[in-house]
């Protein structure tokens, strides 16, 4: 459910959200472990300022191999976060996409 929760949040933009989700796909925690996925959330949450992310980038580079961490650069700079462009009560949310970076 953590997962779930921080996806969505990450998703939206959210860098300490980001951040968490990147450590859940190292440790294997609510998501299967994934060392690219963690990478490749932690670099989103760099690019959004995450200090704690920047602490993590260079051990979570050091686990993959170099056409490892270039696909998961690639997704990165190609991410974008999903946010709200209005809420106007009693109406359906419209959604954009916003380019990170």
């Amino acid at each position: 459910m953590a997962a779930k929760l921080y996806r969505m949040s990450a998703e939206q933009g959210h860098a300490l959200a980001q951040n968490r989700l990147a450590f859940m796909y190292a440790e294997g925690r609510g998501v299967p472990k994934d060392e690219r996925q963690a990478y490749f959330w932690v670099l989103i949450a760099c690019a959004a300022g995450q200090t704690d992310a920047a602490e993590y980038l260079k051990y979570a580079e050091s686990r993959l191999s170099e056409a490892e961490r270039t696909l998961a650069q690639t997704e990165a700079r190609n991410w974008k976060s999903v946010a709200y462009t209005s809420v106007t009560p009693g109406e359906t949310p419209s959604w954009t996409i916003v380019q990170i970076g």
